[in-house]
């Protein structure tokens, strides 16, 4: 029976370990690893974040519980990479990129990024270093809770989003919930029936129906975005001398463009601002 205990190699059982101690060991070693991996993510996610708010652009949130399909539906409107794992925390780096939405006079260009799933009952040394990851959420103009409607257990897994969210939110000094701008999104639609469908319809009217898998629902999805984007947003036209048209380029996350017009003189453009660019101030055509 000693004999039996004992083993050699990365990943075996130490002299006189039992199976759940090597259990218990890697998963320490696992934990370690994560939480090492979660701290300079959330380093290097706190310059990039500062970044994007001198640049004012307009920022998008996916929330959910693990395996909603949030990295899948980042992908399908983003046309990105971002990895699809079955597993948890296949998303540990919260994954910004730009999102070019058809608007009436133009495109309007905000900013969407993929987080981490949430999951109940969280290992007590990983609380600390998983919320740090998600201050990504807090920090959005828009959050967009994605749900598996598929799932058995989807009430729960809404129930633990929402009080996560809070958490979260409570903790960065924001505004709860309810008083920030949010919508809730049941991904996996195409796998209810007619009846299943409509009967979640009816408990969750404001909430969209899509399947990031099939694309059902994703231009309804992109239209809601861009109402809730250009709220707040003021227009405003600039004229820049050939010299300057640069700025455009410089100031390309804070300037949701319009129309832009070439002449002789040099570039007009029409654009939505979430706020002032005072750089840009010299450049304003006010209206008669």
């Amino acid at each position: 029976d000693a004999l039996s205990r004992l083993g050699g190699g990365i990943g075996t059982r130490g002299p006189g370990e039992t199976k759940l101690e090597t259990d218990r060991r890697r998963l320490r070693d696992r934990i370690s690893y994560l939480s090492k991996e979660i701290e300079a993510v959330a380093r290097t996610r706190s310059l990039h974040r500062d970044h994007r708010k001198k640049g004012r652009a307009y920022s998008v949130a996916l929330a959910g519980y693990t395996n909603a399909g949030k990295s899948s539906l980042f992908n399908v409107l983003t046309e990105g990479a971002v990895p699809v794992e079955d597993r948890l925390f296949a998303t540990l780096d919260p994954t910004v990129r730009p999102l070019t939405l058809p608007a009436k006079a133009g495109t309007m260009t905000v900013l969407i990024s993929d987080t981490v799933g949430f999951i109940r009952k969280l290992p007590h040394a990983l609380v600390a270093a998983f919320k740090s990851t998600l201050e990504e959420i807090a920090h959005a103009d828009l959050i967009i809770r994605v749900q598996d409607c598929g799932s058995a257990d989807f009430r729960r897994h809404l129930e633990t989003v929402d009080q996560v969210l809070e958490e979260i939110l409570k903790a960065q000094g924001m505004k709860p919930l309810a008083e920030r701008d949010s919508m809730l999104v049941f991904n996996k639609a195409d796998l209810l029936s007619a009846e299943a469908s409509e009967a979640l319809r009816r408990e969750w009217p404001e909430a969209l129906q899509i399947s990031a898998l099939e694309g059902q629902g994703l231009e309804t999805l992109c239209a809601a975005i861009l109402q809730w984007s250009e709220k707040g947003l003021r227009e405003q036209k600039y004229f820049f001398p050939p010299d300057k048209a640069g700025l455009v380029s410089r100031h390309f996350e804070a300037l949701s463009v319009q129309s832009q017009t070439w002449s002789e003189e040099g570039l007009s453009v029409e654009a939505l601002l979430k706020a002032p660019i005072p750089e840009l101030d010299p450049y304003k055509v006010e209206e008669a």
